[in-house]
């Protein structure tokens, strides 16, 4: 717990909140077996309460989405609580001219559960379906997801491939026509989406995935919640290179104007100046 060695007399803290914890037990517990399930929402009360009583102590918590600073806000009491989105380094991840005939799909991510519980779903509700509509389509995921840790049945699928560790993801990114974060347990917006978008590839996500605020056609991003509708989403790119094109521009501009590094450094910056100006200010009425 590492907010229990806030005391009154400390100094004024920030917190930078990568997820609500409570929504991501709630998430697990979604994604889990009946048996499981339970005790996992019971986890998720447990958080929360530890979130509302101690979310309060700091002067100001930054969130990675207008989703998890709300849900932040009902329960920090008087903090300032202000959005500065996951990054993605646009100067390093560049599109690349991609083959018009090719159909590959980028999975990106290690062995954290939340990753191969995603890999699992599309693997079995989206890839077949994906396969049948466009034979050639290709999966490659790429990082340290280790395929052992996914049920037997799913790590010997026809037309995946599994890179393993590498110390650079460009080339997975350059390989790739397509990126799908099926990702359905956790909050906020997950960095594999936006390292996509740099890299001006069309994302196709689950909502738990993305923050609808800010990922959306519009941005490159396509959000599917069922599997057909997913698995039709990656079928109608791979079959429109046009389509792709575009959703690719989209998501390179929007990567650019909004998730560069430094673009998200101004927004906490703004942050720690305003927590900064406040404690020279002193209280009110001295």
């Amino acid at each position: 717990r590492p907010y229990f060695s806030l005391g009154d007399a400390a100094p004024p803290a920030v917190l930078d909140q990568h997820n609500v914890d409570h929504v991501t037990w709630d998430t697990h517990a979604q994604a889990a077996p009946p048996g499981m399930a339970s005790w996992l929402r019971r986890q998720a009360r447990l958080v929360r309460d530890d979130e509302r009583t101690f979310l309060p102590r700091f002067r100001a918590i930054v969130s990675v989405s207008e989703a998890d600073a709300a849900l932040t806000r009902a329960l920090a009491g008087d903090a300032l609580v202000a959005v500065a989105p996951n990054a993605a380094d646009t100067e390093r991840l560049r599109p690349v001219s991609r083959p018009a005939e090719r159909a590959t799909v980028l999975f990106t991510g290690t062995s954290a559960r939340r990753n191969v519980e995603g890999l699992a779903w599309f693997l079995r509700e989206c890839w077949p379906r994906i396969r049948h509509e466009v034979p050639r389509a290709r999966l490659l995921v790429a990082g340290s997801l280790d395929p052992a840790r996914l049920p037997r049945r799913l790590r010997h699928e026809t037309g995946v491939t599994f890179t393993g560790r590498r110390e650079d993801l460009q080339f997975a990114f350059d390989q790739a026509d397509v990126s799908v974060v099926p990702v359905r347990i956790g909050g906020g917006t997950k960095l594999k989406a936006f390292e996509s978008l740099s890299a001006g590839l069309p994302v196709v996500a689950r909502p738990e995935a993305v923050d609808g605020e800010c990922c959306d056609d519009l941005h490159g991003v396509l959000v599917r919640s069922d599997a057909m509708s997913y698995a039709a989403a990656v079928v109608s790119l791979l079959a429109s290179p046009d389509a792709r094109c575009e959703l690719g521009r989209r998501a390179r501009a929007h990567a650019v104007e909004t998730h560069d590094w430094a673009t998200v450094t101004r927004h906490v910056e703004s942050v720690l100046e305003s927590v900064a100006r406040a404690q020279i200010a002193g209280p009110k009425g001295t």
